[in-house]
This record gives structure tokens, C-alpha cells and sequence, in this order.
């Protein structure tokens, strides 16, 4: 029975470890964005990659999000954000991230700041590494929604 409850004890640890991957590249796409900017940005997506965004619905390919993610180059301005859910696909191949950002930006007029909450689509490439399939974006009025 001891031997039983260590087995499942295990079990459940390595299922824990691959979504710990995912963790970690979202961390480290939020720190390269917070450095680069959005070159940054495009580098993490898939060469087949998408962006959600309302207005302008969906967004796919490197030069489109370059595009769209410029704001992440004008002075002043701040995306970051944590995740603070992951899971991984049985094949290992594909899995998501949840959690929660904050937009910062600065003006004349002074400070904004956004909130609000994502999900990123994960695609294991050939070469081993996580790229953003799919990226969607959603902001949360802050007298309601998912506290961040």
C-alpha cells in the first residue's frame, strides 16, 4: 500500500514537471519583451504564429504582429505580465498558459495602467523549444473581472 501511495505521489510530480517548462518560457518571453521590445515579441512567436486582438481581429505572421506589437517601442510604454496556470498536451507538443498582465503607459498627461488577462497558445517546435501558436489578450475593468 506504502509502495502504492509513493507511486502515485511520483506520478503526479512528473505530470507537474513538463507544465514547469511552459512556466518558464513565459517568464523568459516576458523578460526578453521587457528588454527588446517588440522584435522580442516576434521572436517568440511561431513562424505561423497568431495574435487576438479585438479591433483588429486576428493577426498571423512575423511581419503582421511586428506591426501590431510596435507600441511595445514607444517610450514609456510597459507590457508585463505572469502566468499563473500551465498545462501541457498528453503528446507533449502543445499546451497553454494562463495569467494575468499589466500595461503601463506614460505621457504628457501622465501614467496609465491596464489590466488584464491572457491566454498563450504553446507549439513545441522540431528543435525542442516552446513558440506562442496563439495569443489572446483580454482587458478586465478593475471593479470587476479576475482580480490580477
Amino acid at each position: 500500500m506504502r509502495s502504492m501511495v509513493w507511486l502515485l505521489v511520483c506520478a503526479g510530480c512528473a505530470g507537474d514537471i513538463p507544465a514547469q517548462e511552459l512556466f518558464a518560457a513565459d517568464r523568459a518571453f516576458n523578460a526578453s519583451v521587457a528588454q527588446k521590445g517588440s522584435e522580442a515579441w516576434v521572436r517568440w512567436f511561431a513562424p505561423d504564429g497568431m495574435m487576438i486582438q479585438a479591433g483588429p481581429g486576428v493577426i498571423t505572421g512575423h511581419e503582421a504582429i511586428r506591426t501590431a506589437a510596435s507600441f511595445l517601442d514607444v517610450a514609456g510604454t510597459v507590457l508585463s505580465w505572469e502566468p499563473v496556470e500551465a498545462h501541457i498536451a498528453r503528446r507533449a507538443d502543445m499546451g497553454w498558459t494562463r495569467g494575468h498582465y499589466t500595461y503601463t503607459t506614460r505621457s504628457d498627461t501622465g501614467m496609465q495602467v491596464s489590466r488584464g488577462v491572457y491566454v498563450t497558445v504553446w507549439h513545441r517546435q522540431p528543435d525542442g523549444l516552446w513558440k506562442v501558436a496563439v495569443d489572446v489578450g483580454n482587458p478586465i475593468a478593475e471593479a470587476g473581472g479576475e482580480a490580477p
